[in-house]
């Protein structure tokens, strides 16, 4: 069972498949959404799956630096609808 104790730094990394976040960066980069990330991964590469939310997980962990552009490039589109 879960501990409710447990540290925020003993949870799982997300995206612990290089490959994987390889290609959840680079989509990200060119501002790709979540879902489409995770829905084209399964066809690009049928042996790899991951779930949109996992996605979403890794771009909004504290300690995570390099994807956050996806988030200033995603509030600019917001604001400017």
């Amino acid at each position: 069972m879960y501990s409710k104790t447990m540290a925020p730094y003993q949870q799982r990394p997300r995206l612990r498949n290089t490959r994987i976040r390889h290609y959840v960066i680079a989509k990200l980069k060119l501002g790709w959404s979540p879902e489409q990330i995770a829905n084209r991964l399964e066809k690009d590469h049928y042996e790899l799956h991951i779930s949109y939310e996992a996605v979403y997980q890794y771009v909004y962990e504290p300690e995570q630096v390099l994807p956050s552009f996806w988030l200033v490039d995603r509030i600019a589109a917001c604001e400017s609808r």
